[in-house]
C-alpha cells in the first residue's frame, strides 16, 4: 500500500533542523541539519507543500529544500500508511534574507539605534510624576522706591525723582509746610495757597519694589513754583527712561530623557511654568526649551508710566511676553485724596521693610486703602503685596510606561539598510525586490517588515 502512495510524486533531498526562532525573524540555522530523501505530491505548492517522508520527523521543526531555494517552517505533521506528511510553511524572511538586508527603507522604530526626538507613541504616562517648584525670587521685603513724576515750574516738563518709603514721608512733609499759614480772613493768602497747591504739580506716583539706575543726587527739587528744601543727604535721586533687568535660571529635565530619549522633555512629558507676580502664571512651551539647560526673565519698567513687561527667552525663542501695570498707583495729586493718608501709607510701607508685619499691615489698610488696590489680576493695577510676593518656577515630570527596546525597538524615523541595523525593525512601507519571490511572498515580506520583524 505505501507502494502505491508513491504513484504521482516528485522526489527530493530536504534537510530537517532543530532550530529555534522567532516566526519574525530571518535567522537561518548555522548547524548542518539532517538531509533525507522526501517526496512531494503533486497537488501541493512551493509556498506550503507537503511532502512524504519514510523517516521519522518528529524531533524536527524546521526545513529548507534546495530544490526550491526556501527555508520552512514545519506547520504539522501526520502519520498514515507508513509514511509521515509534513505540512511545511514557507520563511519568507529567512528565504529572503539577503534581499531584505540589502533594501534602504524608512525605519520607524529600531532597537540598535533610535532618535531621541522623535516622540515615541508606544510610552504612555502613569499616574504620578515628579513636580519641583524652585523659589526664583525671596518675598521682597525691602521699602522698595516711590517715583514721583513732577512739573518744576521752569518749562522742561515732567521730571522723575525717586526716594525710599523714608524720603518720600520726609518731602511730603517737607512740601506741605512750604505754603505759608494764612487766618481764616486772610483772603489774599489763601487764594495764593490754593493757587500754588504743590501737589497738583505731581503728575503721578508709583511704588516699585526696586530702584531705577541712579541718575544723579539732589538736594532740591521744585514742585511748580514752590521749592521744597531740607532735603539734602536724602538719597534722592534724578531718573529717567526705564529700568531693565536680565536674570538666569537653571531648570530641570525629564529624569528618564537620558535614558529613554529627549522627547521626555516635551509635552505632555514635562511642563514649565513660571509664577511671577504680578504678571501671573506662564505656562512655558517645552518645544522652545528643547536643547536648552536655563531661561532668561527680563523685567522691563516704566518709571513714568508704572507699566511692566515680562519678556522669558531661552536661547533665541521668545517663550513669554506679559505686560502688566507693575508699578503700584499712588494718587498724591487727585482730588479728595488727603496728603496725611499719603504719608501714613508710606510710614506703613516703611514699617513693613523693617519687620513690623502687624502695624504696617494695618496703617496699610486704613491710610492706603483708598491709593492702593488690593487685588491682583494678570495684566492689571497690582497690590504692594503682589509685587512683593516670591517668584517661582514649577516643574512637572511624569512617569511614563516601560518598553522593552530589544524586541519593541524606539523611534528612529530614518532611511536605513536593514542589514546595517540588525535587531528589531521596523519600517514605514515594505515594498522590495527580492529574487524569485512570488507575488504572494513579497506580500507576507512586507507585512512583516512594516509590522516590526527582526534582522538576525
Amino acid at each position: 500500500m505505501a507502494a502505491a502512495l508513491l504513484i504521482g510524486v516528485i522526489m527530493f533531498d530536504v534537510t530537517l533542523y532543530q532550530f529555534n526562532k522567532r516566526h519574525n525573524s530571518t535567522a537561518v540555522p548555522a548547524s548542518e541539519g539532517v538531509t533525507v530523501s522526501c517526496q512531494m505530491k503533486t497537488e501541493t505548492n512551493i509556498i506550503s507543500p507537503v511532502i512524504v517522508l519514510k523517516t521519522n520527523p518528529i524531533d524536527y521543526n524546521y526545513a529548507y529544500i534546495p530544490e526550491f531555494h526556501r527555508y520552512y517552517f514545519i506547520d504539522n505533521i501526520t502519520y498514515g500508511f507508513g509514511v509521515w506528511n509534513v505540512s511545511l510553511i514557507c520563511d519568507v524572511l529567512a528565504t529572503y534574507k539577503t534581499d531584505i538586508g540589502a533594501a534602504s527603507l524608512m525605519v520607524e522604530r529600531a532597537s540598535n539605534t533610535y532618535n531621541g526626538t522623535v516622540i515615541d507613541g508606544m510610552r504612555f504616562t502613569r499616574t504620578g510624576g515628579t513636580a519641583r517648584r524652585t523659589q526664583l525670587e525671596g518675598f521682597n521685603s525691602s521699602g522698595g522706591v516711590y517715583v514721583l513724576k513732577i512739573l518744576s515750574g521752569t518749562g522742561s516738563g515732567s521730571i522723575a525723582y525717586q526716594m525710599p518709603p523714608s524720603d518720600f514721608k520726609l518731602f511730603l512733609n517737607t512740601m506741605v509746610p512750604a505754603l505759608e499759614a494764612w487766618e481764616p480772613g486772610d483772603m489774599a493768602q489763601g487764594l495764593i495757597n490754593a493757587i500754588a497747591n504743590p501737589t497738583q504739580y505731581i503728575t503721578g506716583c508709583h511704588w516699585f519694589p526696586s530702584a531705577f539706575l541712579s541718575g544723579g543726587a539732589v538736594s532740591q527739587i521744585m514742585v511748580g513754583p514752590v521749592f521744597v528744601n531740607g532735603l539734602t543727604g536724602t538719597s534722592i535721586v534724578d531718573i529717567s527712561g526705564t529700568g531693565q533687568t536680565t536674570t538666569n535660571y537653571a531648570i530641570s529635565k525629564h529624569p528618564s530623557a537620558n535614558t529613554y530619549g529627549e522627547y521626555l522633555n516635551l509635552h505632555p512629558f514635562s511642563r514649565y511654568a513660571v509664577d511671577y507676580p504680578p504678571f501671573g502664571l506662564i505656562e512655558l512651551d517645552p518645544t522652545k526649551l528643547s536643547g536648552q539647560n536655563s531661561i532668561d526673565i527680563t523685567l522691563l519698567k516704566d518709571a513714568y508710566t508704572g507699566e511692566g513687561r515680562l519678556t522669558i527667552t531661552a536661547g533665541n525663542s521668545i517663550l513669554a511676553e506679559v505686560a502688566s501695570q507693575y508699578g503700584v498707583p499712588v494718587p498724591v495729586s487727585q482730588t479728595g485724596v488727603e496728603m496725611g493718608a499719603v504719608v501714613g501709607a508710606a510710614a506703613g510701607i516703611a514699617e513693613i521693610a523693617a519687620g513690623n508685619y502687624i502695624a504696617g499691615a494695618s496703617t496699610l489698610v486704613s491710610a492706603a486703602a483708598s491709593a492702593l488696590p488690593t487685588v491682583r489680576t494678570v495684566g492689571s493695577r497690582g497690590s504692594i503685596a503682589g509685587v512683593r510676593a516670591a517668584k517661582y518656577l514649577y516643574e512637572y515630570f511624569a512617569n511614563v510606561s516601560s518598553l522593552d527596546h530589544a524586541t519593541q525597538g524606539r523611534p528612529l524615523q530614518q532611511t536605513k539598510q536593514l542589514s546595517t541595523i540588525p535587531g528589531y525593525i521596523q519600517t514605514a512601507t515594505g515594498d522590495i525586490t527580492a529574487t524569485g519571490a512570488t507575488l504572494q511572498e513579497l506580500e507576507t515580506i512586507r507585512n512583516y517588515l512594516m509590522g516590526g520583524f527582526f534582522y538576525e
